[in-house]
């Protein structure tokens, strides 16, 4: 019930900026504190609920085109919105990029007890990185955390965007690290961050 009510929150400066889904959810809302407060719990919980779905939605929108281009060379998929966490709980957007056998993975996710973790980590500069094979990097002043197998050609990169968004990189098939380093720092972070005022 708090990731759910923390989500309400982040979103709600997004409603006005978008007319159709923002009614829906800001109704939702009232009839749901309205019924909470004549004790329908039932049906509070429901417009709760679907509330926040459409704010999900609205987030995803805002959220999609934040996502980087394709790199030189890699072929864009069409974006996509997986689901994040028990439940339901957090929301993500992510981009599929291909090129021969190789394939990157830009997402953002947001109210999650992941992104919490690693957020909380990446703010702790001398708290060990655990476990084995993580390792911290500067990406032009944002630090991330960087996972690489050698053996696997896999790896990924996270950049904390605050204490519940998280901007990732994933790879797979790759010779090195680099196709991953150079998405996220081609990567408009600034444009996720102003999406989710």
């Amino acid at each position: 019930m708090r990731t759910s009510l923390r989500l309400a929150l982040v979103a709600l400066p997004l409603l006005a900026g978008a007319p159709a889904v923002a009614q829906t959810a800001a109704e939702e809302l009232s009839a749901a504190g309205a019924a909470y407060g004549e004790g329908r719990l039932l049906e509070a919980a429901r417009r709760a609920e679907a509330a926040l779905a459409d704010l999900r939605e609205e987030i995803a929108a805002a959220l999609v085109p934040t996502l980087p281009p394709g790199p030189e060379g890699w072929r864009a998929l069409p974006a996509r919105t997986p689901g994040v966490g028990i439940g339901g709980a957090g929301l993500a957007v992510a981009r599929d990029y291909v090129a021969d056998d190789a394939g990157l993975t830009a997402s953002v996710v947001a109210d999650s007890v992941a992104a919490e973790a690693v957020a909380a980590l990446v703010a702790e500069p001398e708290a060990p990185v655990a476990p084995a094979g993580l390792e911290r990097v500067d990406l032009g002043g944002r630090p991330g955390l960087l996972e690489w197998a050698d053996g696997a050609g896999a790896g990924r990169l996270v950049v904390p965007l605050g204490t519940a968004v998280v901007a990732e990189v994933s790879g797979r098939g790759l010779d090195s690290p680099e196709p991953m380093l150079a998405l996220m720092r081609a990567w408009d972070l600034e444009a996720v961050d102003a999406a989710l005022r």
